[in-house]
């Protein structure tokens, strides 16, 4: 179960005309404690839903991220 605040985090990190959001702007822009943010994209990670190079702030949905955003922002 997610609670609000992935929720909105999840749809907000969706690719704009096939372009990833930067994170750290999202992150910024939703009002969103940088450590809860970095704690979700591990999460994220984790379950195939995210990746990132060598900062999980600069990272990107993977396609079955984008798929349950999708799912979530309904």
């Amino acid at each position: 179960m997610m609670k609000d605040d992935e929720r909105r985090l999840l749809v907000a990190m969706r690719r704009v005309d096939g372009v990833p959001p930067k994170g750290r702007e999202v992150v910024a822009a939703l009002g969103m404690d940088p450590k809860r943010a970095a704690h979700l994209f591990g999460r994220w990670k984790g379950r195939g839903w995210y990746g990132y190079g060598a900062s999980p702030m600069a990272g990107w949905l993977e396609a079955r991220g984008e798929a349950i955003a999708r799912e979530v922002g309904r």
